[in-house]
């Protein structure tokens, strides 16, 4: 499908240019026009750390790319602060005992924008040792693959925020998020080298159903009532945040619900929710996210450097390289997880079920990893409602960093948009090339009439049993979690600058092609 640019589609256009902040403290190896100044400013300017470089090159990606690169970079620097609903205590007056500390942390460090304070300085050299070192473990190339592509990521990542954008408890809280990252990488990465019997062929995960689809389109729904199944095995979010040992063998289901590190887990949810009161409730509006809960696999691509949630103010640089489809390394990276995390689970499991919106745009890296043995399932729903809870997703997660004006939400709609459309593209190519059997389509329309009933379908679809028992549980499930529990959107289209027309205009070739399912 040939791309349309920004100039074909006037809707997409934006006001006058406004001027893009300064503030970056790593130079791009990627000459371009529309950053020379921005890089010529940044060489002059008093830095804590030393030069990033960043070599990432998509120019033969095709499909959207270059359009999805313009809107990331023109997010940086636009200012409309009217629009940006600020989450961070440094707003206002406080408003718990812990956001005071937050919000004096932001007072005194607006005044020490050029020291070396820790908790005022991104930490980037620091972050990016790590990641190479994690790396350089013997026998890490031969288990993981070569790292090159994953390295071209942290540097894209790290090397093109803006840290005089960021508040003091923004650089402080980032500094802390990434640490984490790393470290929980690095102890994932040293346990399986440690144990072979992860990766031999013996191994292998058989049986593998992911669930994909744009926000909002019924995949957390589809995904939670075949996790609630005795015989499936999924990630919940404690395991991907905290590692522990997996070889304490988990012979039951009730053994993963009352895992201590969940308790441990919602302890530190609530720690971050005193600093930014509200924090969670708006995540949920987009997205529940529970510690005792199946998950997406949103942390395990964090730890190979796919930040989704924070690619819109990281450049693009770091852009090209999410889009960039050839992304194999995370695949294997996933696997190897869940590989480690069957050696310790000990009851009958008869396939693992994984989602995220994310899997639309690796689909051939999947296929490379997971074959044979994988089915995936697309849900397909009006975008109306799905990119702008992306968008509240991503303002919501990035607010906690960045000062007030660093924003033009109306630009962060247009990129979701793209990406949105870039995704269900490469969906239709995919699917063109692809044996039937290793993919079932069906309409969140008909989804939600009777869950179990399709869910019953697609695992005949892919040739897994469901029995009574399978049945009874997803059923439990669904008579426990009624639809709005958790409270509704509070955002609409018009925030982010969009429309039901354009979103339908954008997105008309994927919206012609989903009529055929039932």
């Amino acid at each position: 499908m040939a791309a349309m640019s920004n100039a074909e589609h006037p809707q997409f256009t934006s006001g006058t240019p406004e001027e893009t902040p300064t503030s970056s403290h790593c130079a791009t190896a990627i000459p371009s026009p529309e950053n020379e100044t921005a890089t010529a400013a940044v060489t002059a300017a008093p830095s804590t750390t030393t030069t990033c470089t960043s070599t990432i090159d998509n120019s033969g990606s095709g499909d959207d790319v270059e359009d999805i690169r313009e809107l990331s970079e023109a997010i940086k620097g636009a200012t409309r602060a009217s629009q940006l609903a600020h989450l961070g205590p440094h707003i206002g007056c406080p408003a718990s005992p812990l956001s005071w500390v937050s919000w004096g942390m932001d007072k005194v460090g607006a005044w020490l924008p050029w020291t070396n304070f820790s908790w005022t300085a991104l930490q980037v050299d620091q972050l990016r040792r790590t990641a190479r070192e994690t790396c350089e473990m013997p026998g890490y190339e031969d288990v993981f693959g070569p790292p090159d592509e994953y390295i071209r990521g942290v540097d894209a990542f790290y090397c093109n925020l803006f840290p005089l954008e960021m508040t003091p408890t923004g650089i402080f809280w980032f500094n802390t998020w990434q640490s984490g990252v790393l470290e929980g990488r690095r102890k994932i990465v040293r346990y399986i080298l440690d144990n072979p019997d992860v990766y031999q062929p013996s191994s292998h995960i058989k049986k593998v159903i992911m669930i994909a689809g744009y926000f909002r389109s019924g995949t957390t729904l589809m995904h939670r009532v075949m996790a609630a199944q005795p015989a499936t095995r999924s990630l919940h979010v404690f395991e991907m945040i905290d590692f522990a040992d997996p070889t304490h063998y988990v012979t039951n289901r009730e053994q993963i619900i009352t895992d201590p590190r969940i308790a441990q887990c919602r302890a530190k949810f609530a720690q971050f929710e005193q600093l930014y009161p509200g924090f969670w409730k708006r995540i949920a509006e987009s997205h529940l996210t529970d510690p005792s809960e199946p998950d997406e696999e949103m942390v395990i691509f964090m730890y190979t450097s796919i930040n989704i949630i924070s690619f819109g103010v990281s450049g693009h640089q770091y852009t090209d390289w999410i889009v960039d489809p050839n992304k194999d390394f995370i695949y294997r990276f996933l696997r190897m997880f869940m590989q480690m995390l069957n050696q310790g689970t000990t009851w009958p499991v008869t396939h693992w079920v994984l989602k995220t919106a994310l899997h639309m745009l690796y689909l051939d890296s999947i296929t490379e990893e997971f074959s044979p043995g994988f089915g995936i399932v697309f849900i397909h729903r009006d975008p109306v409602d799905g990119v702008p809870s992306f968008c509240r997703l991503m303002e919501t997660w990035t607010s906690i960093f960045f000062k007030d004006q660093f924003f033009d939400l109306g630009q962060l709609g247009r990129l979701n948009l793209w990406m949105c459309k870039l995704s269900w593209d490469r969906v239709m190519a995919w699917q063109r090339k692809t044996d039937p059997a290793m993919y079932y389509n069906i309409q969140y329309t008909t989804l939600i009439k009777d869950p179990v009933g399709e869910v019953e379908k697609i695992y005949n679809h892919f040739g897994i049993p469901m029995d009574e028992e399978a049945r009874a549980a997803s059923m439990n499930y669904l008579n426990n979690n009624k639809q709005g529990k958790h409270g509704r959107a509070g955002y609409t289209a018009e925030r982010y600058g969009l429309s039901k027309e354009l979103i339908h205009s954008v997105l008309s070739e994927y919206m012609e092609w989903t009529v055929q399912f039932p």
